[in-house]
């Protein structure tokens, strides 16, 4: 185990301490229209390096330091540390690795382009940034931007390079943070490799593309086809033509789902009433397997409030959280779904613990309405808990884990649904979705969404 001194902590504090305040956050991703009006005439063909001597003590100054190199190479990113000049002064291990260099010192004063191979750091007799390919480089934007602005950069970029004469590529998600060492200015650029994220979420969209083309013209086939059935085949016409239109909806619903959890998801904002909607999901699933000899019932509502949400985000995440339900209600069991106005979700929520559990001991409080007219929400905002009740219990252990990713208390090959009501529903949709569990008053699960206004 390394033992560090008390100078080596004091250096990591100058090298801390040499980033701005705006540098420590990390900034949202774009799509680098802000460093694409960055003039870099003045940087073609500029060959300007340190001397050996200055780049040497550059370097020194980083290496001298045991915690500094343990910090920088405990990454599993790639990070390169640059001097004023574009040149290397620090290197970490994964960066040595994958540009399959023999060692750090190898690399040390070379600009990023030079140490990576790129197919154009040879272009021009300056190397690195020095050819006209390079004016869109967005690795080479951002460090000038984080250069000139003293401010964070963020951006996907693709790295051509050769690798035993063969060309590749090299997608990475790039931060570049400006510091200073030692009173020089220096970037300190770390690169994560996603080009199998890349290439994965390719495939998707290129498989769902497919997919929901062919399945979707059988889809309008068959509702041609039924339209012109004989009547002794309607009914099972008609089977047929739901269970396709479910499955559109269903495919649908899964590249929804990867596209909010790689934050590509929109919705469509409109004004719903939720009444409305609990009432169309009962009917769906009063025939539906799951709901064989179980009851489900609509809780009325006069007030009938109005929600702002994207409509088929909105039903799906109620779908999900009634299906659940459902499949944990014994035959005999009742299902209940209701919506009622909150002032906030804190005030009746208590503390919320880690996976977002409710108290729901207290009644909850009804915003004042006039039928017809204006709803009378108050400053801070107003919310609609979408309710979905049964009376079975969920184990402390299982309710820890109720919104991860792939958990189920059904089989392996189950579990997104709650984890996709949590997903959508807040990610995308701006509410929040909770739930209490006890034995004396079995689960509840409430979505609550941003309230609508009705002059």
């Amino acid at each position: 185990m390394n033992k560090f001194n008390e100078k080596e902590f004091a250096d990591v504090k100058a090298f801390v301490d040499g980033f701005s305040d705006e540098a420590l956050l990390v900034p949202e991703r774009n799509d680098g229209a802000a460093n694409a009006a960055i003039d870099l005439t003045p940087w073609l063909s500029r060959n300007e390096k340190l001397n050996e001597d200055t780049l040497h003590l550059q370097v020194e100054a980083l290496r001298s330091n045991r915690l500094i190199q343990t910090l920088l190479n405990a990454s599993n990113f790639m990070v390169l540390v640059l001097n004023a000049h574009r040149q290397i002064i620090f290197a970490s291990d994964m960066f040595v690795k994958t540009v399959m260099a023999p060692n750090e010192d190898r690399l040390i004063g070379l600009r990023p382009g030079n140490a990576v191979n790129c197919i154009h750091a040879n272009e021009a007799e300056s190397g690195c940034g020095g050819s006209d390919a390079c004016r869109h480089c967005s690795v080479l934007r951002d460090v000038l931007a984080a250069m000139n602005t003293n401010a964070p950069a963020t951006n996907e970029a693709t790295i051509l390079y050769l690798e035993k004469e063969v060309e590749r590529s090299l997608n990475v998600l790039e931060h570049v943070v400006p510091t200073d060492i030692n009173g020089e200015k220096c970037t300190v650029v770390t690169m994560m490799d996603i080009s199998d994220t890349l290439h994965r979420r390719w495939l998707e969209k290129l498989f769902f593309h497919d997919i929901l083309n062919k399945v979707g013209a059988l889809s309008n086939y068959i509702k041609l086809l039924r339209k012109d059935s004989p009547q002794n085949l309607a009914e099972d016409m008609s089977f047929v033509d739901e269970s396709f239109t479910t499955m559109v909806e269903d495919i649908r619903y899964q590249k929804q789902l990867m596209e909010a959890e790689s934050g590509e998801l929109w919705a469509e904002w409109m004004t719903l009433v939720p009444m409305d909607i609990l009432h169309q999901i009962a009917h769906l699933y009063l025939f539906h397997d799951v709901a064989i000899g179980k009851k489900i019932t609509v809780v009325p509502n006069d007030a009938n409030p109005l929600i702002r949400s994207d409509y088929l985000l909105f039903k799906r995440v109620v779908e999900n959280m009634v299906k659940n339900a459902l499949e944990a209600t014994p035959k005999g069991g009742e299902v209940l779904l209701s919506c009622q106005l909150v002032e906030d979700i804190n005030d009746e929520a208590g503390e919320a613990g880690e996976m977002g559990q409710v108290n729901l001991t207290e009644p909850l409080r009804l915003l004042e309405t006039r039928p017809g007219g204006a709803l009378r929400i108050n400053k801070g905002g107003a919310w609609v808990a979408v309710c979905v009740k049964n009376m079975s219990y969920i184990p402390p252990e299982v309710q820890a884990h109720i919104f991860k990713r792939s958990f189920s208390t059904k089989d392996s090959n189950r579990g997104l649904g709650t984890y996709s009501m949590k997903l959508i529903g807040e990610s995308v949709l701006g509410g929040s979705v909770q739930f209490i569990s006890t034995e004396e008053g079995g689960t509840v699960f409430r979505f609550y969404v941003p309230v609508a206004t009705r002059e």
